[in-house]
């Protein structure tokens, strides 16, 4: 299973507790339906996530696919991720840039067109 989470904001730090050594509280990364649809439950190499098929309705745990591929090979999510964290990175890199804006907004325009990122 991935769950998929973020670093809860305002409110400040938890109480380091056991197992929670540095405080930090955490919530699902989907902003309604709690953890469940913020978990991906792999099996036999496919992906299973809840997904609700009306609206308004109950969600239901099923074979998990995402645009822009059709699949829930677990492959296709891993790659997926994996871009995912890649772009955070050199988007954080980027921002960071204090010393020359023409570079600092080239390199923004190229993550924010996804046309390739930035070495």
């Amino acid at each position: 299973m991935i769950l998929f989470l973020k670093k809860k904001k305002g409110g400040g730090a938890a109480s380091p507790s056991a197992g929670n050594t540095t405080g930090t509280q955490w919530e699902p990364a989907g902003s309604s339906g709690g953890m469940k649809v913020s978990a991906l439950w792999i099996d036999g190499g496919k992906g299973f996530c809840f997904r609700q098929w009306e609206n308004p309705g109950p969600s239901a745990l099923s074979e998990c696919w995402q645009f822009p591929v059709i699949s829930s090979d677990v492959a296709v999510f891993t790659a997926r991720i994996q871009r995912v964290l890649q772009v955070q990175k050199h988007l954080a890199e980027t921002v960071a840039m204090k010393n020359n804006p023409e570079v600092k907004a080239d390199r923004l325009g190229r993550i924010a067109l996804a046309d390739g990122l930035c070495p």
